[in-house]
C-alpha cells in the first residue's frame, strides 16, 4: 500500500507550536498516514525536549483523528526516547502500556521492549503474559517473537518449549537467527541440539565467523559443564 508522509513546519520550521498543530490537524484530516514534525532541534544537539513536546503533539493530533495506530507508533518511537536517551524507565514503561492499549496490534517491537523490560525487574509472570498476549495477535508473523520466546523458555526451564521454537526459529531462513539459536541451546545444556543447528548453518556457510565462534562456543560450554561435576 502506499502511504502519504508529510512534513510539517516545512520549510520556516521556526513556527510556533499551535500553528504546528493546526497543521497537522488539517494534513490528518486530507488523509496523510504518517507526519514529519520539523524544528525538534536547538543548537547543534538534538534538543530531547523538544522532541518530546512534538511527539506529544504528534500523538494528540491522531489521537483527535481517531487513527489509533499511528498515535501507537508516536507512543512507541517516545518510549525509546524516554529509555535510550533520558533512561526514564517509569516514562518507558508507561509510553509502552499506552502504545499497546492504544493499538494493541501496531508493533511486536512494543511487546518485545516490554518484555525484555519486566525481564530486567524480574517478574517472569509479567514476562509470560506479554509473550502470550504478542503471539496471539501476531500469530500470521511470529518472526520477532522467536528471540524473547526463546529466551523466556530457557529463563523458564521449559526445554520443550526451547527446542519447539528453536526449530521454528531456525526454519525461517534468516541466517541471523542460527546464532542466536545456538546460543540459547548452548546456555540451557542442549549441546547437541546447538551442533546439529550450527553444522547445518556451517556447512551452507563455511567460513562464516559468527558461526564458527558460537561452535567454538558451545564446546567450551560442555567442557566447563563437565568439569565441573568432577
Amino acid at each position: 500500500d502506499l502511504k502519504i508522509i508529510t512534513v510539517i513546519g516545512f520549510p520556516l520550521v521556526a513556527n510556533f507550536s499551535y500553528i504546528k498543530a493546526q497543521e497537522a490537524k488539517e494534513c490528518i484530516e486530507a488523509g496523510a498516514d504518517a507526519l514529519i514534525l520539523t524544528g525538534i532541534t536547538t543548537g547543534k544537539s538534538p534538543s530531547v525536549d523538544d522532541a518530546l513536546k512534538y511527539y506529544g503533539l504528534s500523538a494528540k493530533c491522531f489521537e483527535l483523528a481517531k487513527m489509533k495506530k499511528n498515535a501507537a507508533v508516536v507512543y512507541l518511537q517516545t518510549a525509546i526516547l524516554y529509555s535510550q536517551r533520558l533512561n526514564d524507565m517509569g516514562n518507558y514503561e508507561k509510553m509502552l502500556t499506552k502504545c499497546i492499549e492504544t493499538a494493541p496490534d501496531v508493533s511486536e517491537d512494543a511487546y518485545v521492549e516490554l518484555y525484555y523490560l519486566y525481564k530486567d525487574k524480574n517478574d517472569t509472570v509479567k514476562c509470560g503474559d506479554i509473550l502470550a498476549k504478542a503471539k496471539k495477535l501476531f500469530a500470521e508473523t511470529p518472526e520477532k517473537l522467536y528471540e524473547p520466546e526463546m529466551d523466556y523458555y530457557a529463563m523458564t526451564g521449559d526445554e520443550e518449549k526451547l527446542l519447539a521454537t528453536v526449530d521454528k526459529a531456525a526454519s525461517t531462513g534468516d541466517a541471523a537467527m542460527i546464532p542466536i539459536c545456538a546460543t540459547y541451546l548452548t546456555n540451557a545444556k542442549q549441546y547437541a541440539k546447538a551442533e546439529q543447528v550450527l553444522k547445518d548453518a556451517i556447512e551452507k556457510s563455511p567460513n562464516d565467523f559468527t558461526l564458527l565462534s558460537k561452535m567454538g562456543y558451545r564446546y567450551a560450554m560442555e567442557y566447563y559443564d563437565i568439569m565441573d561435576r568432577r
